[in-house]
């Protein structure tokens, strides 16, 4: 959101500069700032708008390189005409550089020697091998960098601590340093002297992220520990990947990371350790006057046994009178429970998360009851950002409402959406202004729930869902009624309709065949909550704007299959508002009888399709929708429909 903040920003104070000079005039500084925001495309428009702009959207072009081919990098490293290499000419301009294939033991050389300004490297472990690294190469042509990001993707590729920490003694400005692997690869295991070490060569780092165990502590390291550690003060955020676990090592971080906001320590492996340490490093912690007093952020801390995460960490961090803002944590079953969730393992892990702002739960366990896991939330009253994914578990999203009355963002990942009470009545206002389905089952009933209690909706996102409802025989159609709803952004992406009431979702009862619509009348804003006051009965078809007709159908992509979207032409488009809007005078729809043919893999519907009008159309219907954005269409990868008030 910031950096939207700034974008607007930068562009507003642009305008501005223009209307009270000349554009020749502007400051050189100030459109090298408004490039950075620019596309290439707008780059390129703007150098031709006065030499003045010339140069400097020139020089912009040249910010980011991707050496992502063989021809790029032979081109880079071609010393056949020096003065005529435009890589040789203009490398200084670079800033941020990512190598993404195999360099030859020369060409690491060339390389650093032609970008020689950069202030971000990101790399592969095959632009690192064993024998480049050895090779006659000067790292102190990029004592510039400030962010270095290497990712190790070949199991025969391993950079050894001791050469790792050489090249880092040559970039003394580093404050990003991310390194990572896969996990079935092996992790270099660090001393507490490669910690100290590191520090000692990067005294201004703010960001550390390793794949990484941890050496066994020596009597003299606790004693180290203890007596000689110094601060690091500018580190703010901690990531850690390792497959071995000593907890000693957490009152080392907490010694030596004061003004740490932001942890993470996930154990990539399966098995947990045996020796952790656990009695030592509880009274190793519980001597310290406090831990992580500035912490804000936790992200995904399962390297600590979940026996004695309360004693090692939340303990502390409550004395502390640590406040988070964000956590990423996993969702348990309560003990001697058959189906009840449990977010909060103790008190001093609630006293954390009194405040807590965003929240993202994750959970290995199947809870088969959708009230189980809103009923975890009876904490978060301040809770303005929640992301729930747990697959294959349905959701009551009546009692989540209701526990998290603050929410303004929330996103959920599980198998089903539902209510638990009668949602004929009449529940609380909710402020809820964007919510995001992926790969859920849904009714049309429950999504009339949401449009009529969070009436300050302005965002919705579906992607991989299936909506479901009880179909039509006098409309020949599936109505999703929204019309309490004024949509900012409508996203739609392998969406999928069904006229079925009892949630039983196949290609038997599939309804092919689109229509977003939205009343006239909701080009106004709307007064009241109640619809039934604004619209007269038994005219609603007679004041709906429609929008825009589609079909729905299928492709077979590799191992799964793709949802795809043909928007009607016009002619289609009025045959089929004709055709649905007679039928009730001429037939009557047997639903156990419609044909199956959208929903066959590799089929051409480029030139009509009937028999799926003969299925019905789902009518989605908003009370306003200022932009849609749908997915996967034919022609194109997405449409986006901005302002549209055109009748099809």
């Amino acid at each position: 959101m910031s950096s939207v903040r700034n974008l607007k920003t930068t562009f507003a104070f642009f305008l501005f500069s223009l209307i009270i000079m000349q554009a020749s005039q502007l400051p050189f500084e100030i459109i090298a700032c408004i490039a950075r925001f620019l596309t290439v495309k707008q780059k390129l428009s703007c150098i031709t708008v006065c030499q003045a702009w010339r140069t400097p959207f020139e020089e912009s072009l040249w910010d980011t390189i991707v050496v992502g081919s063989r021809a790029r990098l032979e081109s880079i490293c071609d010393l056949t005409d020096i003065q005529h290499n435009v890589y040789r000419k203009n490398g200084h301009l670079v800033r941020v550089l990512k190598l993404m294939i195999l360099l030859r033991d020369d060409q690491l050389r060339i390389v650093q020697e032609c970008f020689c300004s950069l202030k971000q490297l990101n790399t592969i472990g095959r632009s690192l091998t064993k024998s480049s690294l050895e090779a006659e190469v000067d790292w102190s042509y990029w004592s510039s960098l400030t962010c270095l990001i290497i990712q190790i993707d070949d199991l025969k590729i391993q950079i050894p601590v001791e050469k790792l920490l050489e090249i880092l003694s040559f970039l003394p400005c580093l404050k990003h340093l991310d390194y990572f692997k896969p996990i079935w690869s092996p992790n270099p295991i660090y001393t507490l002297q490669d910690f100290e070490a590191l520090h000692n060569y990067l005294p201004q780092l703010k960001r550390l992220s390793v794949s990484a165990n941890f050496a066994e502590f020596t009597p003299n390291d606790i004693t180290y520990i203890t007596q000689n550690t110094f601060h690091v003060k500018h580190l703010a955020e901690l990531f850690i990947d390792s497959c071995q676990v000593d907890l000693r090592w957490l009152y080392y971080f907490a010694r030596k990371y004061p003004n740490l906001n932001t942890i993470k320590w996930r154990n990539s492996d399966w098995k947990v350790p045996t020796t952790i340490f656990k009695e030592e490093a509880a009274v190793m912690i519980s001597r310290l006057p406090c831990m992580f007093p500035h912490i804000k952020t936790v992200l995904n801390m399962n390297a600590l046994p979940k026996e004695w995460v309360k004693t090692v960490f939340w303990d502390p961090l409550s004395r502390s009178g640590a406040l988070l803002n964000y956590m990423r944590h996993g969702l348990y079953r309560e003990h001697n429970t058959t189906d009840k969730a449990q977010l909060c393992s103790s008190e001093s892990m609630r006293s954390c998360l009194k405040s807590i702002e965003s929240l993202y739960v994750e959970a290995e366990s199947f809870f088969s009851d959708p009230c189980s896991i809103p009923m975890a939330f009876d904490f978060c009253r301040s809770l303005v950002n929640l992301d729930i994914d747990i697959h294959g578990s349905p959701i009551a999203i009546d009692l989540l409402l209701d526990r998290c009355d603050s929410l303004k963002k929330l996103k959920l990942i599980v198998s089903s959406v539902t209510t638990a009470s009668d949602i004929h009545s009449h529940p609380n206002i909710h402020g809820l202004q964007s919510i995001e389905f992926e790969k859920a089952t849904i009714s049309a009933i429950v999504l009339h729930y949401i449009s009529f209690r969070c009436i300050y909706l302005k965002c919705m996102r579906m992607n991989t869902i299936k909506v479901f409802g009880k179909f039509s025989h006098d409309t020949k159609s599936l109505l999703i009624d929204m019309s309490y709803t004024r949509f900012n952004l409508l996203q739609l992406n392998n969406v999928m309709f069904y006229a079925s009431s009892s949630g039983i979702c196949d290609s038997g009862n599939a309804i092919n065949i689109l229509q977003l619509v939205r009343p006239n009348l909701a080009l106004q804003p709307i007064k009241t909550h109640d619809l039934s006051m604004i619209l007269p009965r038994g005219g609603l078809l007679t004041m709906l704007l429609e929008l825009r007709w589609f079909h729905i159908y299928k492709i077979c992509k590799f191992y799964y299959n793709m949802v795809k979207l043909r928007i009607f032409g016009t002619e289609e488009s009025q045959d089929s508002k004709t055709s649905f809007e007679s039928y009730h005078h001429v037939n009557k729809l047997r639903v156990g009888h419609r044909e199956v043919t959208s929903y066959a893999c590799n089929q051409d519907y480029s030139n009509g399709s009937v028999k799926d009008i003969n299925r019905g159309y789902a009518s989605l219907r908003c009370g306003y929708v200022k932009k849609y954005d749908m997915g996967n269409l034919d022609n194109c990868e997405k449409l986006t429909l901005e302002n549209s008030c055109k009748t099809m």
